[in-house]
């Protein structure tokens, strides 16, 4: 008896399916250039792979974060150069204006001229302060405080950023004078409101000053009875201040008397009626306010000299702030240029060919 039978012809079909579908896998990854495209490829090496993918997308992000967080640092930086060259320039001029056995102070008015040109640098100082900005954050008005900078895949890694403020000193100024109601110290507004804190009584005075009444605290001072009062009448008439002489009104109903040092300090002020015998003890009021002083009578070399000084201290701030900016930025660049060139070898170590 004779059987018919096809089995090598079934093997060698069986055969070729197999190797038909290894062919597809092997095309497929080398067409994609991954060694698991599948979870039947390698589970084990897909999990692992897959942890690595969230990682590096991650950090591609963060990478784009940490370039964000540089150019606002950089931006942040190239405002303070800006206020580095002006804080040069005025030193330059106060060294300038302490030469004054040479300037002419008294008819060409050349410390004033000075000052001028210190006024618009202070101006443009102030305005770079209160307008950098990147992307509608304020960055040198002090507000810039503890700002978050994510530079890591995973949550808490990050960089804490602050800037602090460096603003101008208001007391830097070289003109001893001042003209008009503008001569009030800064706690009269344009001569409008004062604060009623600021004056010191003797006990032996009286206690109402043109009709106003002032009431004994707790702590010795004397506050006038109400909130803000209007000094208008104080300071409507008032005429040119000089330096150690009596500011008064031509009703005679009051007058201040500033001694005051080089610069628009005022050292003590004290305030006084004609009308009862009332005066505070050389009782500190404050600075006067900035672009009131006009007039220069008399110039002290030496102590515009001393303004140097405040210059200096200026520059120390802006500096300390720009260094800690620069640090931020190397360690932003040193991070990021780490992460990236790791985690990417690892994601491909465990999911790509190896050739």
């Amino acid at each position: 008896m004779i059987v018919q039978h096809n089995i090598t012809s079934m093997n060698a079909n069986r055969q070729l399916g197999i190797v038909g579908k290894n062919l597809a896998k092997a095309t497929e990854k080398l067409s994609s250039g991954y060694r698991i495209n599948r979870a039947a490829d390698d589970a084990a090496g897909l999990a692992i792979s897959e942890k690595m993918r969230a990682q590096v997308r991650g950090l591609n992000r963060a990478s784009d974060n940490a370039q964000d967080g540089i150019s606002l640092i950089q931006t942040a930086e190239g405002a303070m150069d800006q206020k580095h060259a002006i804080l040069q320039r005025t030193r330059e001029l106060m060294v300038q204006a302490s030469n004054s056995g040479v300037l002419d102070g008294t008819q060409e008015n050349e410390f004033q001229k000075i000052q001028d040109e210190i006024d618009n640098l202070k101006s443009e100082y102030n305005r770079i302060d209160t307008d950098t900005e990147f992307n509608k954050k304020k960055l040198l008005d002090g507000s810039y405080s503890a700002q978050w900078l994510q530079v890591g895949a995973n949550s808490g890694q990050g960089i804490s950023v602050s800037i602090k403020s460096t603003s101008w000193d208001n007391t830097l100024y070289m003109t001893e004078d001042s003209t008009g109601a503008s001569g009030a110290a800064n706690n009269i507004i344009d001569g409008k409101k004062y604060n009623p804190d600021v004056f010191t009584l003797e006990d032996t005075v009286s206690k109402t000053v043109n009709g106003k009444k002032f009431v004994k605290q707790a702590d010795g001072t004397y506050k006038a009875d109400g909130v803000d009062e209007d000094l208008a009448t104080l300071t409507a008439a008032m005429k040119e201040i000089d330096a150690t002489k009596d500011l008064t009104d031509p009703d005679n109903k009051a007058s201040v008397e500033a001694a005051q040092k080089l610069g628009y300090s005022v050292d003590t002020t004290s305030v006084t009626t004609a009308k009862a015998s009332v005066a505070a003890a050389k009782t500190a009021v404050g600075k006067v306010k900035d672009k009131t002083e006009t007039a220069v009578k008399t110039v002290n070399g030496s102590a515009i000299s001393s303004l140097i000084d405040k210059v200096d201290t200026m520059i120390k701030n802006v500096t300390t702030e720009r260094s800690k900016l620069g640090a931020v930025q190397n360690r932003l660049e040193y991070t990021t240029f780490q992460w990236l060139q790791n985690q990417p070898c690892s994601r491909r170590c465990s999911r790509t060919f190896h050739f």
